[in-house]
C-alpha cells in the first residue's frame, strides 16, 4: 500500500475538525489538496470513508476504524521521533517567537507541523500572548523574535509588516445585513460589543472612527474574546474580529463576518526582533521558512489577506546587512 504519514495525518485531522474546509484552514493547505488526499485514501482502500451532511462531514463505519488506527499510528511515530532523538549527535538550536492570538491562529499549526522536515536543527518555540504582554517579553529577553500587529514604534526594535488583513463585523445570523461589506457608519450604528481598547483591533477601529469625527458608544465592554462571542449569540450586537479568531464559528452558521469599507477597517502584522539582536545569515533559513509560511497564509485567505514584506530580505539580504 502506498500510503504516507501526511495523509493520515490529513485524514485525522478531518475526523477531528468535521470539515474539509475547516481541516484545510487548521492545517493551512489548500481545501483542494486535502480533499485529493482523502480519496486517494479512499481509493487505496476502496471504501468510502465520510458522508456529508450540511454541517461538514461525518465518518463512516470504516472511516471511525482507520480514524482509530490512524491515532494508533500517528502515536507510535511520535514516540518513535521521541526515543530517536536521544541517539542524535546533533544539538538542536531552540529559538522562541511570541504570537499575537489571531497570529497563533493563522500560522501556528503549520509552523509546529512542518518545521521539523523544512528547518532540521532548529525548533521554534511558540509562545502565544497580547501585544503588549510579548512585546514586554521580547525586550527582556524571554523571546527571541515576535509577530505582533500594529509594532511600528517599539523601542529598541525593528520591526517589519509581513501582513496585512482585513478587520470584520461580527454578528449572529438573521440581523437584517445584507451579504457582503458593510460600511464603517453602518458599524458605528450598531449595538456595538468593545474590549476596551484592549486589542489592537479596537484601538485602530477608534482611530479610524475619530478620522471620520464619530465616537463609538459600545453597549457592552468585555476584555474576554470568549465573552465577545457568548454575548453577541445570546445578546446580539456586533463585535469586531479577525476571521481567524471566529472561523469556526462562521462555518458552523452561528456567526457572520462582513468585511468593512468606505473607509476599510484593516491591521497590519509586524515581525519584531530587538536591534540589539537582529537575526543574521545564520537565521536565514529560519527566516524564510517563515516567509513560506506567511506566504501560505496569504494566499489561501478568503478575504483577502494581503502579504507584504519579506522578513528574510529585509533583515538579511538587504544592502545594508
Amino acid at each position: 500500500m502506498q500510503i504516507t504519514i501526511k495523509q493520515l495525518v490529513y485524514y485525522a485531522r478531518v475526523c477531528e475538525a468535521g470539515s474539509i474546509t475547516r481541516a484545510a484552514r487548521q492545517l493551512n493547505v489548500a481545501q483542494t489538496a486535502l480533499g485529493l488526499q482523502v480519496r486517494s485514501l479512499e481509493d487505496e482502500f476502496g471504501i468510502k470513508l465520510f458522508c456529508r451532511t450540511p454541517k461538514g462531514v461525518v465518518p463512516t463505519k470504516g472511516g471511525r476504524l482507520l480514524y482509530k488506527r490512524c491515532v494508533a499510528v500517528l502515536s507510535a511515530v511520535d514516540d518513535l521521533a521521541a526515543e530517536l532523538k536521544a541517539y542524535s549527535d546533533k544539538d538542536v538550536r531552540h529559538i522562541s517567537l511570541g504570537l499575537a492570538p489571531t497570529v497563533m491562529s493563522a500560522i501556528g499549526l503549520q509552523v509546529v507541523v512542518t518545521q521539523d522536515d523544512l528547518i532540521p536543527g532548529v525548533h521554534l518555540d511558540l509562545w502565544e500572548g497580547s501585544r503588549d504582554d510579548i512585546l514586554r517579553r521580547l525586550r527582556n529577553g524571554t523571546v527571541d523574535w515576535a509577530i505582533v500587529h500594529e509594532a511600528t514604534d517599539v523601542e529598541g526594535c525593528v520591526a517589519i509588516p509581513v501582513f496585512r488583513q482585513p478587520v470584520l463585523m461580527v454578528c449572529r445570523p438573521g440581523m437584517g445585513f445584507a451579504p457582503g461589506p458593510v460600511k464603517m457608519s453602518e458599524v458605528l450604528a450598531q449595538d456595538l460589543v468593545l474590549d476596551g481598547a484592549k486589542r489592537q483591533i479596537s484601538r485602530v477601529f477608534l482611530k479610524v472612527a475619530g478620522k471620520l469625527g464619530l465616537e463609538p458608544k459600545p453597549r457592552f465592554e468585555v476584555g474576554s474574546v470568549r465573552a465577545i462571542k457568548q454575548i453577541l449569540m445570546k445578546e446580539g450586537g456586533v463585535a469586531l474580529f479577525c476571521r481567524e479568531i471566529v472561523s469556526d464559528m462562521i462555518e458552523r452558521g452561528d456567526l457572520e463576518g462582513h468585511r468593512i469599507v468606505d473607509p476599510p477597517l484593516a491591521i497590519t502584522a509586524y515581525f519584531v526582533t530587538r536591534s540589539t539582536h537582529s537575526p543574521t545569515s545564520r537565521d536565514r533559513d529560519v527566516l524564510g521558512f517563515l516567509d513560506q509560511v506567511l506566504d501560505t497564509f496569504a494566499t489561501e485567505q478568503v478575504d483577502g489577506v494581503q502579504r507584504l514584506d519579506s522578513i528574510a530580505s529585509s533583515l538579511v539580504d538587504s544592502p545594508a546587512n
